[in-house]
C-alpha cells in the first residue's frame, strides 16, 4: 500500500454509539428513588467504555450534568462541547481520543424550522429533538470525516425530513471524505420505511444492522427487540474497509442503560 493510497491507515477505526439513559435524580427533585442512581451507572459505563478502547463515542439522552460526569470517567475520550449552548435538555454528545482526532469544525442543530435556534422544535415534538457533529481528521486515516449523532422520532417523518436536509446541508458545506450517521431513531432499521427521505438517506449511507438494542419499552410494545440505535456510514467508504460486530450489552452485573452500546470497527482487509 503505497504513502498516496487515500485509504491508508496505520490502526483500528473504532467507533460507538450509546443512548446512556437520562437520569431522572437530576431532572426532578420529586424523581422516584432509583434501584441504580446514575451515580453508580456512570461508574460502570467509565469501566465498560474503558474496555473498548474507543476512537469515537457517541451519545444520546444526557444533561450537562450527566455528560460532565462521563466525560470526568473517560480519560482518554473528551467531549466535544466548545461550540455549545447549554440548556436544560438532553443532547447528543461526542466523545473522542484527542491523541487520534483533530476537531476542525462542530455545532448543534435542532430539528426545528428555526435549527440555528437552541431548545427549538416542531410543533408536533413534545420536547426538542437535535443533532450534533463535528468534522475531525482522524490520524492514520487520510482525509476528513463528517461526524452526525442525532436523537429523534423516528416516526415523525417531518423530524426526519429536516434531518435529512440538515445532513446533507453538512456534507454539501464540508465536502468530507466520509461520512458517519448514528444515534437513537426510536424506529427499527429492519422496518419497511417507503418514505423520501429514508429512501434518499438509505441510498447516502450503508445500513449496518449491529445488534439489536436492548428497549423495554420496545418489548412491551412490540414483544421484540428494537434495532433502533443505528451506526451508518456513508456509501463511499471503500471497500478495503470491513465491518467487525463486537457484543457489548448494557446489561452486566450493573444496570448501566435500557440502551445496548453499538460499535462498529472499521480495519482494512487483509
Amino acid at each position: 500500500m503505497s504513502c498516496s493510497d487515500p485509504f491508508q491507515h496505520t490502526q483500528l477505526l473504532n467507533i460507538a454509539s450509546w443512548n446512556i439513559r437520562y437520569a431522572p435524580e437530576l431532572v426532578t427533585n420529586d424523581a422516584p428513588k432509583e434501584s441504580f442512581p446514575w451515580s453508580s451507572r456512570v461508574l460502570g459505563m467509565g469501566k465498560m467504555l474503558a474496555e473498548l478502547d474507543l476512537t469515537i463515542l457517541a451519545t444520546q439522552e444526557g444533561n450537562k450534568q450527566q455528560l460532565s460526569d462521563l466525560d470526568e470517567t473517560l480519560p482518554n475520550l473528551e467531549m466535544i462541547d466548545t461550540h455549545r449552548v447549554w440548556s436544560t435538555t438532553f443532547f447528543p454528545s461526542f466523545f473522542v481520543n484527542t491523541e487520534l482526532v483533530s476537531v476542525v469544525a462542530s455545532g448543534d442543530l435542532w430539528l426545528s424550522n428555526q435549527p440555528e435556534v437552541v431548545d427549538s422544535k416542531l410543533p408536533s415534538s413534545a420536547w426538542p429533538r437535535m443533532l450534533t457533529w463535528a468534522l475531525v481528521e482522524i490520524e492514520g486515516h487520510n482525509g476528513r470525516w463528517l461526524l452526525i449523532n442525532v436523537h429523534l422520532d423516528g416516526t415523525d417523518i417531518e423530524q426526519v425530513e429536516i434531518l435529512h436536509r440538515l445532513v446533507f446541508g453538512l456534507v454539501k458545506t464540508h465536502t468530507p471524505t466520509y461520512t458517519i450517521l448514528c444515534g437513537d431513531f426510536n424506529a427499527s432499521l429492519a422496518s419497511e420505511t417507503t418514505d423520501p427521505a429514508y429512501r434518499s438517506l438509505f441510498s447516502y449511507f450503508q445500513k449496518y444492522k449491529q445488534q439489536v438494542t436492548y428497549n423495554g419499552h420496545g418489548k412491551a410494545q412490540s414483544g421484540k427487540d428494537w434495532d433502533i440505535d443505528w451506526i451508518l456510514t456513508s456509501s463511499n467508504l471503500p471497500l478495503s474497509y470491513q465491518l467487525r460486530r463486537s457484543e457489548h450489552s448494557a446489561l452486566q452485573d450493573l444496570y448501566l442503560s435500557d440502551h445496548d452500546l453499538v460499535r462498529l470497527e472499521l480495519a482494512a482487509s487483509r
